[in-house]
C-alpha cells in the first residue's frame, strides 16, 4: 500500500477520478466557499493550496512526477506508524522492520511559516444558488503552540452548533440557517474559520451581527459560564473519540508528527481543564479573530 507501482495506465484513470471529485466539491457550496477562502486567506502560503489540486494541475501531472514525489515525501523519516489496542509490541516492531526496513531516508525538511492572513474580501455569483454561503477566516495558532487548547475553547464559545454566541445571535433568531466557527491547527500556523449560510437578503445584517460579536469579544472577553460549558463539551467529545480505536489512532499520529511527543488522554484533559478566562481573553487580544478574510458565494444579484 505504501509502495505502489503507480503504473501509467492506472495513473491516467485515477486522474479522471480526481477531476470528477474536484467537480463534485465545486457543486457543494459549503465546501467550495471554505476551500476558496483558504486560498484567499493564505494568499501564496502553501496552506492555501487545495488538497485536491485543480483540473489544470491534474492534467499536467505525469506518472513519473508522481513517482518522484512519492519517493521523496513518503520516506521513513517523514512518516509515523501509529497503532493502538491490545497488541504485541515486539511483534509489531518486527513486522514493521521486515516490511519497511529497506526504505531509505530522503531530504524532507521544509520551512514552516506562520500566516496572519490577507484580510481580503471577495464574492462570486452562481446562478443555481438561492442562499448566501459565507466563509470568514482569521489567524489562529499552530499545532505546536500551547495556546491551541485555549483556541479550541474559543471556537466552541463563539461558534458551536448549539449554545454558542453564533447560535443565539444568528441561528436562534433565524437570521442564518447555519453559523459555526472552528479552530484549525496546522503545522507552523493555524486559523479560525467561520461558515455561515443565510438568505441573500440577510447577508448584510448577518455580517454586521458577526462583527458585533467579535467587537464584544475584544471589549469584554468571555464569561466563566461560557468557559465551563465549552470545557464540558470538548472534554466529553475528547473522551468519546478516544474510546474508538481510530479516534485514538489519529491523536497518537498527529501528536507525534507535530510534537514528537506521546500524549495520553489524561495529558490533554489536564491541559483543557487548566485553561483560564485570562488565557482565552489574552488569545483574543493576540490573534484578533474579528480581523478576517472574507469569501462569499451567492446567487446572482440584480
Amino acid at each position: 500500500l505504501m509502495r505502489p507501482a503507480l503504473r501509467d495506465e492506472d495513473f491516467n484513470i485515477e486522474k479522471n477520478v480526481i477531476k470528477e471529485e474536484i467537480a463534485m466539491y465545486k457543486d457543494l457550496p459549503s465546501f467550495d466557499v471554505v476551500d476558496r477562502c483558504r486560498t484567499l486567506h493564505f494568499d501564496g502560503h502553501p496552506c492555501g493550496n487545495s488538497v485536491l489540486g485543480s483540473e489544470d494541475s491534474i492534467d499536467k501531472l505525469s506518472a513519473e512526477q508522481m513517482r518522484s514525489y512519492f519517493t521523496r515525501r513518503y520516506a521513513p523519516n517523514n512518516m509515523v506508524f501509529a497503532c493502538t489496542g491490545n497488541l504485541d509490541w515486539e511483534q509489531i516492531c518486527s513486522t514493521v522492520e521486515d516490511h519497511c526496513g529497506s526504505w531509505t531516508e530522503q531530504p524532507v525538511v521544509r520551512k514552516l511559516e506562520n500566516s496572519n492572513g490577507s484580510g481580503k474580501i471577495q464574492r462570486i455569483e452562481k446562478e443555481n444558488l438561492v442562499r448566501e454561503h459565507i466563509c470568514l477566516m482569521s489567524a489562529g495558532v499552530s499545532a505546536q503552540d500551547p495556546r491551541r487548547f485555549a483556541a479550541s475553547l474559543l471556537g466552541v464559545i463563539v461558534g458551536d452548533d448549539v449554545g454558542s454566541r453564533f447560535f443565539w445571535e444568528l441561528v436562534d433568531k433565524a437570521l442564518a440557517e447555519a453559523a459555526t466557527m472552528q479552530f484549525g491547527a496546522m503545522d507552523g500556523t493555524g486559523t479560525f474559520y467561520n461558515y455561515i449560510r443565510c438568505s441573500n437578503e440577510n447577508a448584510v445584517i448577518v455580517l454586521d451581527t458577526v462583527r458585533s460579536i467579535y467587537d464584544s469579544l475584544a471589549k469584554n472577553g468571555i464569561t466563566e459560564d461560557e468557559l465551563t460549558k465549552a470545557k464540558n463539551k470538548i472534554l466529553s467529545a475528547l473522551v468519546i473519540k478516544n474510546e474508538l480505536p481510530m479516534g485514538r489512532l489519529i491523536d497518537l499520529g498527529f501528536n507525534w508528527i507535530y510534537l514528537q511527543q506521546y500524549r495520553t488522554i489524561e495529558d490533554d484533559v489536564s491541559a483543557i481543564k487548566a485553561v483560564t478566562i485570562d488565557d482565552v481573553n489574552s488569545l483574543i487580544e493576540q490573534v484578533n479573530p474579528g480581523d478576517f478574510t472574507q469569501f462569499s458565494i451567492g446567487p446572482v444579484q440584480n
